[in-house]
């Protein structure tokens, strides 16, 4: 019926018109909540994880799809807390203390427990929820994801085995290495005793009895000292030897100039170094184990000695330079040399490219060298020629490439 109150007619449309905005700001509600829980459900399922929602108090309201198509319940079974009978009977009271815990301090909550697959199988489950708040400050319900982490956890398992097993090797190791310490030890005191006591008695009968042998004598007992001599050094360097392979390395920075210059001062007033003339250049700093390159530097300057002090004008000289990332050093003489051909058998257990005549020792100093200078990663090399002299070289690394050992 027309109203003949145009004023009256005026508000009835307003009231109209607010009625249909309202209707409208509902409907667009609503289809932003649908929006936004299709969003979520095709997140889960993307994902592969469980999703879920329940109220204040656990209690599951809403169909859970993918719950259910995991753990084969019906709707039915998992309504209330019937999703509860999934879990692992050992987990449930760990889940519901955590799950209280949460409800009281309305915090978000992170837990595990294995979850009952369709198939019966048990499978570990990270269980995450959060709490959906009112304005007021109240929950109004939980929100929240399960993902399967059983491969991760096995992962975990594995690696934390494999280091217990590293531990175990690692303990029988340092076992057997001090065994072997204790062993070199007594080894290396019963070979020397009666080696000493043969070479003191050859020394006595050369002595004390040299008039009571002939000259076949005085030479046999001469051979009997100077083998003994050598087999005690071959003894000592054996064990010089196993000491070097079963150490630990204990990383430093090494000033190699200074080492060079201490070794050198040490080295001249030893025999045969008298008229040698010594030159160290500056030397790059290095990363390792100062006491075993005090020995590769003290066994290289021995050995340049050696094969040098029998030249008019000897000359042995320290250097060294850096090359990308490592620090290459050498130790030059002008000694013997050796042929090239056959430097293959310079850094090999029991080879020498030289005789007695020419030159004493038992070979192991370049092997030591090596075995050191292989545990610090580096490389070692010779360069000579016969009669010119020879240059021996080693590297080390040039920064820090790991922490002490």
């Amino acid at each position: 019926k027309p109203l003949a109150d145009p004023q009256l007619a005026e508000g009835m449309l307003k009231l109209v018109a607010v009625r249909a905005a309202g209707e409208l700001e509902r409907q667009q509600a609503e289809e932003a909540i649908r929006i936004s829980s299709d969003r979520y459900r095709s997140y889960i399922e993307t994902t592969g994880q469980l999703g879920w929602t329940t109220n204040t108090n656990g209690e599951v309201v809403e169909d859970l799809h993918s719950w259910r198509e995991y753990t084969g319940q019906t709707y039915e079974e998992i309504e209330g807390r019937g999703w509860s009978r999934a879990l692992h009977p050992d987990d449930l009271q760990h889940v519901l203390r955590i799950w209280e815990k949460a409800v009281t301090e309305k915090t978000d909550y992170e837990v595990e427990y294995r979850i009952r697959r369709h198939d019966g199988l048990y499978r570990h489950f990270l269980v995450r929820g959060t709490p959906v708040l009112r304005q007021d400050g109240s929950i109004r319900e939980w929100v929240g994801t399960c993902i399967d982490i059983t491969e991760r956890k096995a992962a975990v398992e594995k690696i934390r085995k494999l280091n217990e097993d590293l531990r175990q090797q690692a303990r029988e190791l340092q076992l057997a290495y001090n065994d072997m310490e204790n062993f070199s030890s007594a080894a290396s005191h019963d070979l020397r005793s009666p080696v000493i006591t043969i070479e003191g008695f050859s020394d006595m009968l050369l002595e004390d009895h040299a008039e009571q042998l002939d000259d076949t004598g005085k030479d046999l007992a001469r051979r009997i000292r100077d083998n003994a001599r050598k087999m005690i050094q071959l003894i000592a360097d054996l064990f010089a030897f196993s000491r070097v392979s079963t150490s630990e390395i204990r990383k430093s920075e090494i000033n190699m100039e200074v080492l060079a210059r201490k070794l050198v001062e040490e080295l001249k007033s030893t025999a045969g170094a008298g008229n040698i003339q010594f030159k160290v250049r500056e030397l790059p700093s290095a990363y390792g184990d100062l006491t075993m390159i005090n020995q590769v530097l003290l066994n290289l300057l021995a050995n340049a000695i050696k094969f040098s002090r029998s030249k008019d004008a000897p000359l042995i000289e320290v250097g060294g330079y850096s090359e990308k990332d490592e620090n290459v050093y050498f130790v030059q003489d002008n000694g013997i040399g050796f042929d090239m051909q056959l430097s293959d058998k310079l850094f090999g257990l029991f080879k020498r490219l030289h005789s007695d005549q020419e030159a004493e020792g038992t070979g192991i100093g370049l092997v030591i060298v090596k075995n050191i200078i292989g545990k610090h990663g580096g490389r070692v090399w010779a360069e000579g020629k016969s009669g010119e002299g020879a240059r021996f070289f080693f590297t080390l690394p040039g920064r820090v490439t790991g922490t002490n050992q």
